[in-house]
């Protein structure tokens, strides 16, 4: 499913409302890829790691505000998997990412 977008391309999302009917019926969500806007990107991380009881993919922009949702990873309904490249990886770290590859 895909979530309202605004006319840049970002998240429209402002609520919940739009998730909580669609992730009961899924296995997996992915969240991230193609994503720019931190602050779309937090608050959808925020809702699914709230509302989601399927697998979550996390990817891309959602991975820069992990930490900001620290308390909220550590007890998710299944561990969450984390994809980041080389660079996401780097920036998660706070590392070189010449030193990770």
């Amino acid at each position: 499913f895909a979530l309202p977008e605004t006319g840049a391309g970002e998240s429209a999302l402002r609520s919940a409302r739009p998730l909580s009917g669609l992730l009961g019926r899924r296995d997996a969500v992915v969240a991230g890829p193609a994503m720019s806007d931190a602050k779309a990107s937090s608050l959808i991380t925020r809702h699914l790691l709230a509302l989601c009881e399927a697998q979550l993919v996390l990817d891309a922009a959602v991975l820069m505000d992990l930490s900001s949702h620290a308390d909220r990873l550590r007890s998710p309904a299944r561990p969450a998997v984390l994809t980041p490249h080389i660079g996401e990886l780097a920036a998660m770290l706070s590392f070189d990412s010449a030193k990770i590859e």
